[in-house]
């Protein structure tokens, strides 16, 4: 058994959090350690708790759940805390059982403990879930047996094989997963990192420190792909001593990978490889240039071929709520781009486009500065905005603050059915209506992808009203829904 494993026999286990983590903590302790003393814990009680977590407390009578309010007074009873993401590592609960001696992990740190094979991780405020997949199809394309695992969506103990001594595991890491990791991956890929989770970190410099741990107990056989172009991403990339491999546009940062004469190109011992063409990238946007510039390095770096790289690129397809196309009507494309949850990415969306936009933004009010967002809607135009609440109100204020000469028409709604209607109705053939909110969702939305699959659904039933008014015999069967109140414009 591994030392790892050992450590936990006979100590009481306590699993924080009902999501997918803490039942992947579950499932995996169980399996090797099947007479563990566990327990579940949550803030939820049982009957809200998810389905499959029922199940499990159906079948496991030795399972503990401690749940509801005051749920976090009985956390010192534990010897091990395994604690879910979006529960911070200062919570005073967790504070307080450390102070009692027991040890606080995660999912994420034992699979670094348990891990037999090599370890990619991607770290970013966005970009990450992208680069990752990239990676992960780049060494599939070069037969290197890889799994994709971490914040993307599957847990890492669920997918570890601990035989596979010749595995790579490519792990997008979010600041949450990084913030009391004791451990940094052979290859630390870093993005660009902004301003996000204020209410969590409280500040941008704990979160930066977050992330901050890909790099931070990294070796010197380790290696470590960063932006150039970032000075947050360099920030992290100089805590490493690790070998460098910087990526980005910018020639005065020496990067081995760039863009020189639309073609996306490898430098290495005096050598110049050009390894795709930046046309052949099927996802739009320069920045998306970035994301395929750090899987080139990781290919090469695992000695992948340029051929197998290039033809992995080519193939891949955005992710949902990415700059994701859900649908054509009347020639406007409708682009679904819920994941921009900060300005600067609605900012790298809007770069995405030489086409006309009507843009959808607005969400949750964190505090965030509009103000560069202003400036990118008043030097490009847009043909309309649409306003989501809160931030809408905020977004509102910092395009009149920008000083527009000519304010894009402007439309303050309520739900996302209203925000479709109200693009399609200022949008004009050959325009793009663009969701990008600039903001998080909670408030009107579940989270990100209930606000992603919202947008789709509103789109899809303006398309099939459009295909069922020409199936008619007319152009459409009813007049375009009115736009709701406007604010101006």
């Amino acid at each position: 058994m591994h030392p790892a494993l050992k450590m936990l026999r006979n100590t009481k286990i306590l699993i924080l959090g009902f999501g997918k983590e803490g039942l992947s903590s579950y499932q995996f302790l169980r399996a090797h350690l099947p007479g563990a003393q566990l327990a579940f814990a949550d803030q939820l009680d049982a009957q809200h708790a998810p389905l499959e977590i029922q199940r499990i407390l159906d079948k496991d009578p030795g399972l503990e759940l401690i749940s509801g309010k005051g749920y976090e007074s009985r956390l010192a009873d534990f010897d091990v805390i395994f604690r879910s993401p979006g529960i911070p590592p200062t919570h005073p609960g967790l504070e307080a059982a450390r102070a009692a001696g027991a040890r606080v992990t995660s999912n994420t740190e034992l699979f670094f403990e348990l891990c037999p094979g090599r370890i990619i991780g991607v770290t970013g405020t966005k970009g990450k879930s992208t680069t990752a997949s990239l990676i992960f199809s780049v060494l599939q394309a070069g037969g290197i047996d890889t799994r994709l695992v971490g914040n993307i969506g599957y847990p890492a103990l669920s997918q570890i094989n601990l035989a596979a001594s010749t595995a790579s595991y490519v792990a997008e890491l979010s600041s949450h997963q990084l913030a009391d990791l004791p451990h940094s991956p052979h290859v630390a890929v870093v993005h660009d990192i902004v301003p996000e989770h204020t209410d969590y970190y409280g500040t941008f410099s704990r979160y930066l420190a977050a992330k901050a741990n890909i790099a931070r107990y990294q070796g010197l056989s380790d290696y470590i792909v960063g932006n150039a172009d970032s000075p947050s991403a360099l920030k992290v990339v100089e805590q490493s001593p690790a070998a460098r491999l910087p990526f980005g546009f910018d020639e005065a940062h020496d990067p081995i990978c760039t863009l020189e004469r639309d073609w996306l190109v490898y430098k290495s011992e005096g050598r110049t490889e050009r390894v795709i063409a930046a046309g052949d990238v099927p996802l739009r946007g320069r920045f998306n240039l970035l994301n395929v510039m750090a899987a080139i390095i990781v290919g090469k770096l695992l000695e992948t071929p340029n051929e197998a790289i290039a033809h992995a690129v080519k193939r891949f397809q955005a992710l949902e709520h990415r700059l994701e196309l859900v649908g054509t009507i009347h020639a406007m494309s409708f682009y679904n781009d819920s994941l921009a949850t900060v300005p600067e990415a609605t900012i790298a969306a809007l770069e995405s486009f030489t086409e006309p936009v009507v843009l959808i933004a607005g969400g949750d009010d964190r505090g965030q500065d509009f103000t560069q967002l202003a400036a990118m809607v008043r030097d490009r135009g847009l043909r309309g905005l649409v306003l989501l609440p809160p931030s809408g109100g905020q977004i509102r204020k910092a395009v009149e603050a920008a000083g527009l000469g000519s304010a894009p028409p402007c439309w303050s709604v309520n739900t996302m059915r209203d925000a479709v209607r109200a693009a399609l109705e200022a949008a004009r053939p050959g325009d793009v209506v663009l969701l990008s909110p600039g903001s998080a969702s909670y408030g009107l939305f579940r989270d990100y992808a209930d606000r992603g699959e919202q947008f789709r659904r509103a789109v899809q039933e303006l398309v099939s009203r459009e295909r069922g008014s020409c199936h008619a015999g007319g152009t459409r069967s009813s007049p375009r829904p009115p736009i709701p109140p406007g604010l101006g414009g």
